[in-house]
């Protein structure tokens, strides 16, 4: 039996696979890992869905299936933000702290 190499991930999965724009890919996914995390946990329709986030309901589909490269960074952001307001009125301390995470995450990805 031949011995594969093996190498450890450098934490982004879209870096390892040589993608460009790895970093922005990575934030894109997280973010849609959340807002469909989001959607669950509040069970939303799609019409529901579609009404709070502003979005065609084929966009909203795409959320579900993970295509989020067709919508941009601050489409996906202004998406998750949209999920937490209507969550609370006033956000819980972890989502203030994953929401300022998200936004240094994006301010890094737009510099470069």
């Amino acid at each position: 039996m031949a011995h594969e190499q093996q190498t450890k991930s450098a934490g982004n999965v879209f870096a390892d696979l040589g993608l460009p724009d790895a970093e922005g890919l990575l934030v894109r996914a997280e973010l849609t890992q959340r807002i469909c995390r989001a959607i669950r946990r509040l069970r939303l329709a799609e019409p529901a869905t579609c009404t709070l986030l502003d979005l065609a309901a084929a966009n909203v589909s795409l959320l579900a299936c993970d295509r989020y490269t067709r919508l941009s960074l601050a489409r996906l952001q202004r998406s998750l933000n949209a999920l937490q307001a209507s969550r609370s009125p006033r956000p819980s301390r972890r989502a203030a702290r994953s929401s300022e995470a998200v936004s240094f995450l994006l301010a890094d990805v737009l510099k470069s």
